[in-house]
């Protein structure tokens, strides 16, 4: 299942929006990490997932171009997972809440090399070593 924020959205405007994708695997065909939802969970009867997610704007100097997508944390972490291996399912629920208010922006560096600079709805930046902002820290914020 994939969803994202559609391209008539402000937040959209002059960027390449990306879908986030949650992965509800039925028959066990031992799919990995597709669509980047992190490695599967088992799970057994109805399952009801509550998420928040939160605008995340990628500007990337070297190649001249603004990304956009809904972030839900590191998906390589179990924690954080949006992929389900299920059996004895008959009900999924999914109740996302996206903080529309709340973007975190990822800057490349400018020039290269360097760490890509988070900064986030509250003001603060941080530097991180690869393309993913510190999700606990945007949780504390909404």
């Amino acid at each position: 299942m994939h969803f994202r924020l559609s391209d008539d959205s402000p937040l959209s405007k002059g960027r390449n929006v990306f879908d986030t994708s949650y992965l509800f695997d039925f028959r066990d065909w031992g799919i990995v990490n597709t669509y980047d939802t992190g490695d599967a969970k088992n799970v057994s009867g109805n399952l009801n997932i509550t998420a928040d997610f939160f605008p995340m704007i990628f500007i990337n100097h070297m190649f001249k171009e603004a990304t956009l997508r809904l972030f839900g944390g590191d998906t390589n972490y179990d924690k954080w997972s949006r992929h389900y291996r299920l059996s004895n399912t008959k009900n999924i629920h999914l109740y996302p809440f996206v903080h529309i208010d709340k973007s975190v922006i990822l800057e490349s560096p400018n020039p290269p090399p360097g760490n890509i600079t988070a900064l986030y709805p509250d003001g603060t930046r941080d530097d991180i070593p690869g393309i993913i902002p510190d999700y606990n820290k945007l949780l504390s914020m909404k």
